[in-house]
């Protein structure tokens, strides 16, 4: 599994680029006054970090357990309300999303234009349930936006590497097949509650300016093949310095995958 990058590493080869949050905020296209319901709502930086740029009369209800990232949010709503757009509100519940009883609950509250459920899949561990559950509660021109099993564009960009190094690359084709045989998955998946499934790409472009930490991201991804890089990292390091002495830098396209679901 790859090894999650810290805040501090991404701003760093990130930056310059628009905000990450913004651009899934954008990709959502909320208008004034519809009902939204994030599911792990976490930190929150998808709300955090367009707060006056949510609609006006938005009523957004955040779920998640305590123990999380979610208990600073609860410290951000009330310090932060009075900046939000007139008619906005964020209201936060504690509850686990994989107990039924919360479901009960939500399903009391009625029906949502908008449901989220993005960075789950890893930390649930039913997430057809989630995506059965969300499903019932989002209207019928409603929409459900979901994200996970990418099959990451970046493998392209280093079985070149490794190719033109004159190295054994098929590992990222496997790579490439389990994470192809995964989103299958999920498309037939959502396919069966919702009668339409768009793919959302969103681009974010990774800066590197030194070689070695090119390697060590490639380290990260393909942990288990950690020590096969190793054996030529020298040459995989005169091939990054190559380019970023060319370019100025050696420039990563990450394109993630969300899903937007739904009813009709």
């Amino acid at each position: 599994m790859e090894k999650k990058m810290t805040s501090g590493e991404i701003l760093k080869h990130t930056s310059g680029e628009l905000d990450w949050y913004v651009r899934i905020f954008n990709s959502l296209d909320l208008k004034d006054g519809k009902r939204v319901l994030d599911l792990g709502c976490g930190y929150a930086k998808l709300w955090r970090n367009n707060w006056t740029d949510i609609p006006q009369g938005t009523k957004i209800t955040g779920y998640d357990i305590h123990g999380s990232w979610a208990d600073d949010f609860a410290s951000f709503i009330p310090e932060n309300k009075d900046k939000l757009p007139e008619g906005a509100d964020i209201k936060l519940e504690f509850a686990d999303l994989e107990d039924e009883k919360t479901w009960d609950k939500i399903d009391e509250n009625g029906e949502y234009d908008v449901a989220i459920a993005h960075y789950l899949d890893s930390e649930i561990k039913d997430i057809e349930a989630i995506v059965a559950h969300a499903s019932k509660v989002v209207a019928e021109d409603g929409l459900f936006s979901f994200n996970g099993a990418n099959v990451a564009n970046w493998n392209n960009l280093f079985k070149e590497a490794i190719e033109a190094i004159g190295e054994d690359s098929s590992f990222i084709d496997e790579t490439i097949a389990g994470q192809t045989e995964k989103r299958n998955q999920y498309i037939s998946m959502m396919e069966k509650y919702f009668a339409r499934v768009e793919s959302v790409l969103l681009p974010n472009f990774w800066h590197y300016t030194e070689a070695k930490e090119i390697v060590e991201k490639m380290k990260d991804y393909y942990r288990a093949h950690e020590k096969a890089i190793a054996g030529y990292e020298n040459k995989l390091l005169a091939y990054f310095e190559d380019k970023i002495e060319k370019d100025g830098e050696f420039v990563l396209e990450a394109r993630s995958q969300f899903w937007h679901c739904y009813k009709k």
